[in-house]
């Protein structure tokens, strides 16, 4: 066998040419696809350019008369106290307390907005509406929105209150419980706090067991309206959200106010 052993010189040449080929190999293929790109490029059609958009030029005259007449509008809106914001004045923030006993407040027929049924009735058929338009309320068919009781409330009895104890069970603290003679509904109030472990299981069993054959049901009231997985399974049980809450209350006064205005002409 022969073996041809290199000088150390003739390796170190063998090795440049073949670096040198490799470059000049990759030059002409980098050569190759820039006259491609250079000939593609050439057949692209042409865009217009669009003509620059000519503004008028701004009168500072006029701009100041816009601005002091605006800023008196403004003012004088704030005079009417159209602009007021109780509740940033009432300092409720996200308390769930305090947010459900305002909650209570409209939904009870005996307190001082002297609307009696009304608005509790039109939470009811916001229930309703949302019940016919939304898939994600659980055991629909079962709650009791029927528009036969909403018109009920108005002749039956019923009280709204906070924090009680159905049963007397300390441990199932319902945030708000509306009972009458028609109807028996728990509002589970919710804006930071989390769901407790079996908490809507427990209301649904106890307002089960209160309601005593009348129609009843178990509110799960949050900002986005979801309803917990473990709850999916309990009837009479849905989802509420504060927006749907507020458009029914906002629905509500409309609609008085358009009662005032009809009786006026």
């Amino acid at each position: 066998m022969l073996v041809v052993i290199l000088p150390a010189e003739d390796m170190v040449v063998n090795s440049y040419y073949l670096r040198r080929n490799l470059i000049a190999n990759e030059r002409e293929a980098l050569l190759a696809q820039l006259r491609q790109f250079c000939d593609e490029w050439e057949q692209l059609p042409t865009m217009a350019v669009p003509e620059p958009i000519q503004h008028a030029p701004l009168d500072p005259f006029l701009l100041s008369g816009f601005i002091s007449s605006f800023q008196i509008s403004i003012e004088n809106v704030q005079a009417t106290g159209l602009l007021a914001n109780v509740w940033e004045v009432a300092g409720l923030k996200r308390n769930e307390v305090r947010i459900a006993g305002v909650l209570n407040w409209f939904l009870d027929p005996c307190e001082s907005h002297g609307q009696k049924h009304k608005l509790c009735s039109s939470l009811l058929e916001c229930i309703s509406q949302n019940i016919r338009n939304e898939t994600n309320i659980i055991s629909m068919s079962q709650f009791p929105v029927s528009q036969n009781l909403c018109s009920k409330l108005g002749q039956a009895r019923y009280r709204a209150v906070t924090e009680i104890c159905p049963l007397g069970e300390r441990e199932s603290r319902v945030d708000i419980e509306i009972n009458g003679e028609c109807i028996l509904l728990f509002i589970e109030v919710k804006i930071d706090a989390q769901q407790g472990e079996s908490q809507l299981a427990r209301y649904h069993n106890i307002a089960q067991i209160k309601s005593q054959g009348r129609p009843w049901g178990v509110i799960y009231l949050t900002p986005d309206g979801d309803l917990p997985e473990d709850a999916h399974a309990l009837s009479n049980t849905i989802s509420l959200s504060w927006g749907s809450v507020s458009d029914s209350l906002i629905q509500c006064g409309m609609s008085l106010k358009e009662g005032r205005i009809s009786n006026e002409k």
